[in-house]
């Protein structure tokens, strides 16, 4: 029984390898255009890794469904196994200026790990030296954690009614009764913010659009810094305005964005999104009153904790404890359910408060 039960998690992890290696496939048609062959070599090697061994473990094993147990080893190994591989390009590269092996894999690893949960931690000091294709690459891995190879996992092997009882808990509830085609919306949707945010900034200068598609991957994932010099660039009001409206669409739930694509805009504000409105309104006159800061400032400040994104420029070390403690309580609480954001998740509140009255009933 056990021996089956491995099989099972290998089958479904050797899917998950095969997506990881195709989505590589864009950063080295980057690579080609801009012809950084250096780059090409250890994302080939990372994305032939993938394919391979997501491969081998299709063919010796068996694909079918994972009971609860199962399903949740597979999402611990899933985390452990594909940043293993998608190490392979940081350790070529030795972004890090480390000499000794066991600590260049150890960096590399560490970073590969925090671009797929969307982390963000970087040991990378320079990243201006770097080919685009690779930071194109770097970005891309917070994309495929942030959208959830945990749901795309969901959206292709299981049936759809074994699964859409999950629907309530990752925000996406009566959207519609196909998880592949939610799947692909998610991938669709996000896609078209990156590529719509991408031409406003070449309108407004930025016309390097590689850079530009990285940074925004990094702000709507909420995952891996700009250097201060590059994050100057984007300091005057149009632009910042643009980067606070992907910071709040990478922090809202996926059914948000979906109904203002499906125009269906009533259905759009849940109680979640509106509980998360009221926290950003409410944390930004706070920090206005408190601090003095202008009212953008204080909103966009206020998005970027709550978001994860952790940009900022009105130097927070200097600001008053109390005014610290309220970013702290945000980055706490986070964003919405089946968002980009990180920390409690709104949803889980939204439960919270439903126990209440269930209970006091």
């Amino acid at each position: 029984m056990q021996d089956k039960t491995n099989r099972r998690v290998l089958a479904n992890l050797g899917f998950l390898c095969q997506i990881a290696g195709l989505l590589i496939i864009l950063p080295i048609f980057i690579g080609f255009y801009l012809s950084e062959f250096e780059s090409i070599i250890p994302l080939l090697i990372t994305c032939v890794s993938f394919l391979g061994s997501g491969f081998l473990m299709n063919v010796l094993a068996e694909r079918k469904e994972l009971d609860l147990k199962s399903s949740c080893v597979l999402i611990l190994i899933a985390f452990l196994f594909l940043p293993l591989i998608g190490s392979i390009p940081y350790i070529y590269f030795n972004s890090f200026n480390d000499g000794d092996l066991i600590k260049r894999f150890t960096n590399a690893y560490f970073e590969s790990v925090s671009g797929y949960t969307t982390t963000g931690f970087s040991f990378v000091s320079d990243t201006d030296s770097l080919p685009k294709s690779f930071l194109f690459y770097r970005s891309l891995t917070e994309l495929i954690g942030g959208v959830g190879i945990v749901f795309m996992l969901l959206a292709f092997l299981y049936p759809n009614k074994s699964v859409m009882s999950l629907g309530e808990v990752l925000g996406i509830d009566d959207l519609c009764d196909d998880l592949k085609k939610i799947f692909l919306s998610v991938l669709l949707i996000y896609g078209i913010y990156v590529v719509a945010f991408s031409l406003i900034f070449y309108y407004f200068g930025f016309q390097d659009v590689i850079a530009t598609s990285s940074f925004l991957i990094d702000t709507i994932t909420g995952g891996y810094q700009p250097s201060p010099k590059q994050f100057q660039r984007y300091l005057f009001f149009p632009i910042k305005t643009f980067i606070l409206l992907i910071m709040f669409v990478g922090s809202v739930n996926f059914s948000f964005n979906y109904r203002i694509f499906t125009l269906k805009w009533k259905k759009a504000i849940t109680k979640e999104v509106l509980l998360y409105l009221c926290i950003i309104f409410f944390g930004a006159f706070l920090i206005l009153f408190l601090s003095e800061k202008e009212l953008f400032d204080s909103i966009f400040h206020v998005v970027s904790m709550s978001s994860s994104t952790g940009y900022d420029y009105i130097d927070i070390p200097k600001l008053n404890d109390i005014v610290r403690s309220i970013f702290i309580l945000l980055m706490m609480l986070g964003g919405c359910g089946f968002s980009m954001a990180g920390g409690i998740k709104l949803y889980r509140l939204v439960i919270f408060f439903k126990s209440i009255g269930i209970g006091i009933k």
